[in-house]
């Protein structure tokens, strides 16, 4: 992950990018749904952060380097907040950088999970409807190599629900590309139900 911070400037990583084509989506049987470009592929540039990068963040100074939009970590199950993510969400807004929240998929209800992040995002000032505010998001990813306790299609479905209807705005499914270096053969599992395709970012959805 790139982000810019006082002490820091740019570091070295992979940054997210979002165009008109669509991310390399992993489902939970482990199938590919799409193909990805290289972030470079795509003009349109940005970035995540949570309480793992460094702190304060130069918002200002991203938006000059180019970078337009920010996922924001801002829950994980059905307790933890990200203590950055007020801040963070402020500052980047501020800025003028498009700002989404984003859950961490763990262990718990779906429907848990979603009340607590609506919760939270709500608390920062996100609405899903404001100029400048992308749709929410969550992020699937295998913990310590292993799926969330629980996880499956029912349950992701549930979250996502709840996610609509508080929001009014279908949430964005990222499965990211540490997930799917941890399946290196199509028939591993975390779930024995059928795929949740999860449809690409695309433009007209910004």
């Amino acid at each position: 992950m790139r982000i810019i911070s006082k002490k820091t400037g740019l570091q070295a990583g992979a940054m997210v990018a979002v165009a008109a084509a669509g991310f390399g989506l992993i489902s939970f049987t482990g199938q590919e749904q799409a193909q990805a470009n290289s972030p470079a592929a795509y003009g349109v540039k940005g970035f995540d952060t949570s309480h793992h990068n460094s702190h304060p963040i130069q918002w200002s100074a991203s938006v000059r380097a180019g970078y337009s939009f920010v996922f924001q970590k801002a829950t994980q199950g059905t307790g933890y907040r990200d203590p950055q993510f007020a801040g963070d969400f402020a500052g980047a807004s501020r800025a003028g950088l498009m700002v989404a929240p984003y859950h961490f998929y763990d262990s718990g209800s779906g429907a848990a999970q979603a009340d607590h992040f609506v919760r939270t995002a709500r608390a920062a000032g996100y609405d899903g409807k404001r100029p400048g505010q992308l749709p929410p998001v969550v992020d699937l990813e295998k913990i310590r190599g292993r799926c969330p306790a629980g996880v499956n299609n029912t349950q992701v479905a549930a979250f996502l629900s709840k996610t609509r209807q508080a929001f009014g705005v279908n949430p964005h499914r990222l499965h990211l590309e540490g997930l799917r270096r941890h399946l290196p053969a199509r028939q591993r599992q975390c779930s024995g139900q059928q795929p949740a395709v999860a449809a690409p970012l695309r433009e007209r959805d910004a």
